[in-house]
């Protein structure tokens, strides 16, 4: 998406049409990441000047269509064709049209619409922490590289630093998430409008940060006002996690001026924020996974569930499956 911006290619138009194609075909939050990446390349494109061409529209319909054709074409060998093509769109026509998904019934409860308000609450609350947090890091280094005396610089730098390690961020980390894709794209929006007036054109490090955050914000879309980072929303939030910290390591330091100590500073605190939360994250998981180590069966193949005192429902079926076994 970003090479396409910069330049016409009917071959980087094909291959991204085919990336929209593949994702029509798995999940919706797929096919929404991939779509919004589509449109955001085009008007890009159209505020660089330069609208796709015939032939690269055409080339990107067919890089779309084909995946979904060729997956028709495989199931075709063992149903009909028809059958073949209602069962290649099953990914979005039980979302747009049909709506007979089973998870559909769950989906509130998932994407936190079944207490709207609280939930919305709890996610201002966490962004609020983050920004908190980062807006401390930066600080620390930005008072190291004034020009004041050392101990008032490294004294205010080690309070800020104090005031970051205070913010319960670990718990609300998950939560924290699409308010901080929000602040992200619409700090990255302001640097392509700026450089589209002053230059004309893109530069490619704003827009990859664009397609980043538009691929975060985006796989978030199915648990926006319920955020999280454990059991199904791991992998929805992985793009944005990865989008937090490149701004916390990468992009933070450059606000705190041109003196390296203070760069230095706010990307060793940001890599310091994000160490203790993946150890608080990984000593959590370890925790959960510690009631799951009661063996069933014998033998080579062995089994794990819960401890029957803590649900027995688990330690039951395995028993019962090793039976029949």
């Amino acid at each position: 998406m970003v090479r396409w911006c910069r330049k016409e290619s009917p071959a980087l138009a094909f291959l991204l049409g085919l990336c929209g194609g593949v994702a029509a075909v798995l999940k919706p939050e797929f096919m929404l990441a991939g779509g919004v990446l589509g449109i955001a390349g085009c008007l890009v494109r159209r505020g660089q000047g330069r609208w796709p061409g015939v032939t690269e529209c055409a080339l990107i319909l067919a890089g779309v269509a084909l995946p979904t054709l060729g997956c028709a074409a495989w199931l075709a060998r063992a149903e009909s064709w028809r059958a073949a093509l209602v069962d290649s769109c099953q990914a979005w026509w039980l979302v747009l049209v049909s709506q007979r998904d089973p998870g559909l019934v769950r989906q509130p409860l998932f994407s936190g619409f079944d207490n709207p308000w609280r939930n919305a609450g709890l996610e201002l609350q966490a962004a609020f922490h983050a920004i908190v947090l980062i807006g401390a890091v930066w600080a620390a280094g930005w008072f190291v590289n004034r020009s004041w005396g050392r101990i008032l610089r490294w004294g205010l730098a080690l309070a800020a630093l104090a005031v970051a390690g205070s913010i319960p961020i670990v718990k609300d980390m998950g939560r924290c998430l699409p308010g901080l894709m929000a602040i992200v794209f619409g700090i990255v929006a302001a640097r392509l409008g700026r450089e589209l007036r002053q230059n004309g054109r893109v530069e490619r490090r704003t827009l990859m940060a664009l397609a980043l955050v538009l691929l975060a914000g985006t796989m978030l879309a199915r648990m926006i006002l319920r955020a999280r980072i454990d059991h199904f929303g791991f992998y929805q939030a992985a793009f944005a996690g990865m989008t937090a910290a490149a701004v916390m390591v990468s992009e933070v330091p450059r606000w705190t001026g041109a003196g390296l100590w203070g760069r230095r500073l706010t990307a060793l605190a940001g890599l310091a924020a994000l160490g203790m939360g993946c150890a608080s994250i990984a000593a959590q998981s370890a925790r959960i996974r510690a009631d799951q180590t009661q063996p069933v069966a014998a033998g080579r193949d062995r089994f794990y569930a819960f401890d029957p005192a803590v649900d027995q429902t688990g330690f039951r079926l395995v028993q019962r499956l090793c039976h029949r076994a």
